[in-house]
């Protein structure tokens, strides 16, 4: 991560999964609690979806693995997919956001 850009890229991912992540509240620790608990479900799915792809990738580029740095922006990628399929599911489900 040595160009601005790498360091833009990998901190834009990271704001955005967070974002999609984001339990809205009027209440701060609500959301706080409700925005961790989104996080710890799909942390399962998101964390074996990269590691299958940093698998398959390290097959396919002779036996190096990916940096660090291209996991975790893998990670955010998919956690922004997955977060948004799982608020979509939520809100068609109950009609409305998360807000006890």
């Amino acid at each position: 991560m040595n160009s601005y850009k790498e360091k833009f890229a990998f901190y834009f991912t990271g704001f955005f999964y967070l974002l999609f992540n984001l339990r809205y509240s009027p209440d701060v620790g609500i959301m706080a609690r409700e925005t961790l608990l989104q996080i710890g479900r799909t942390l399962p799915y998101v964390g074996g979806l990269t590691y299958l792809l940093a698998y398959f990738l390290q097959r396919i580029s002779g036996g190096t693995w990916p940096s660090w740095e291209a996991i975790f922006r893998i990670f955010f990628t998919f956690g922004i997919i997955i977060g948004f399929f799982f608020s979509l599911y939520e809100y068609a489900a109950t009609g409305q956001a998360v807000v006890r």
